[in-house]
């Protein structure tokens, strides 16, 4: 969910780096808007299905982060538009957990939640202006949203019943250890010295390409 699709346009010099345009974020927000378009329609045209809502508010969530990348390219005030940025993408992760709870009709582990949420704002207000490609800034700058992925593992796995929720938690707790791998690349390759050369540059090396997650690799830094 919510990851760049690579959408090369040409080499940055000095770097393995590829510009791309704002097709990618627009995609990423068209994507999530028909997603959550679709739980909507769903829980309104079957009663039984109203807890299906709770996905679309993820998705809705979510939709935020490429929109305001797609701002943060835009504005000489960019300092809201990163903060929206990386806030509603762990908010979209968490949203999906406690969705997750509700639609098998358990209670939400709102107090997980509640403290992943203000541990990732804290943490991205403590590393506000840290340099980045930092090991150090790169992982404090994932660790909460690996939690909110790893959240979502436990809550499928503890929730749901039977092979297609196991492998659901599966997923999910592959794609929380790839955010404990990014700062690790991140650091190597870089990506950016600047949230907006992050926004309008996407890190695309070979070594990447190869990687079967390739994907996950970039997501909104």
């Amino acid at each position: 969910m919510l990851t760049r699709l690579a959408y090369p346009c040409r080499k940055a010099k000095g770097s393995c780096g590829y510009e791309w345009g704002s097709g990618s974020a627009d995609r990423q927000c068209g994507g999530a808007g028909l997603f959550a378009l679709s739980y909507f329609l769903i829980a309104r045209i079957s009663r039984g299905q109203r807890p299906v809502i709770a996905f679309g508010v993820s998705y809705l969530l979510g939709m935020v982060t490429p929109i305001s990348e797609i701002a943060i390219r835009l504005t000489d005030y960019p300092a809201p538009f990163m903060l929206a940025s990386y806030m509603a993408l762990l908010g979209g992760f968490l949203a999906m957990a406690a969705a997750l709870s509700i639609f098998h009709r358990k209670r939400p582990a709102w107090t997980a939640i509640a403290t992943l949420a203000v541990l990732g704002l804290i943490t991205r207000i403590a590393i506000w202006g840290g340099t980045r490609d930092d090991l150090i800034y790169e992982l404090a700058f994932q660790l909460p949203l690996a939690l909110g992925f790893l959240l979502c593992s436990h809550t499928a796995f503890r929730t749901g019943k039977g092979q297609l929720n196991h492998t659901l938690a599966g997923l999910f707790l592959l794609s929380g250890l790839n955010f404990f791998i990014k700062p690790f690349v991140a650091a190597a390759v870089g990506s950016g010295q600047t949230a907006r050369d992050y926004a309008g540059r996407q890190p695309l090396c070979r070594a990447e390409r190869h990687l079967p997650l390739q994907a996950l690799f970039r997501t909104a830094q």
